[in-house]
């Protein structure tokens, strides 16, 4: 038996370590926030300006290490192989409307005066340096033997 799965990965590759606002970051951007509800609030703050419908459903979660489902995850950032980037995870192909929003908003995003607890950083020190969209598709062979005992 064989088996085909897809799914697109939206990458914002940016100038500092993405596990201090992963999370806070693709709740600006999509609304989405995972099991942890980390990022409640800059998800209220995409609800003010955008309707429910635009990411919900398109965006799945997957889990941590800890096994808590979230929609988004740090990356390796292309060229410099260091965890700076966001991943935001997709069923589906996101819409050029989609990325838009998300490319904007994630432009946006540092710029503002919001703040991490980790070591007194201030998210106005992140830069975004580029977007990538990954398709990622995964097949799986499944070989089975029927033994009569």
């Amino acid at each position: 038996m064989n088996s085909t799965s897809k799914r697109w990965i939206f990458v914002i590759d940016t100038n500092e370590y993405a596990g201090n606002f992963e999370r806070d970051l693709c709740a600006y951007i999509t609304g989405q926030t995972g099991d942890c509800d980390v990022g409640k609030e800059y998800s209220k703050m995409f609800y003010e300006k955008y309707s429910d419908e635009l990411f919900d459903g398109c965006i799945i979660s997957e889990p941590d290490d800890h096994g808590c489902y979230r929609p988004c995850s740090i990356w390796m950032t292309k060229d410099i192989q260091k965890y700076n980037s966001v991943a935001i995870f997709f069923a589906s192909e996101p819409t050029d409307e989609q990325m838009n929003i998300m490319k904007q908003r994630s432009i946006e995003f540092p710029k503002e005066d919001y703040k991490w607890d980790f070591d007194k950083g201030y998210l106005k020190d992140v830069e975004v340096l580029g977007f990538r969209l990954i398709e990622e598709t995964t097949n799986v062979n499944v070989e089975r033997k029927e033994i009569i005992i």
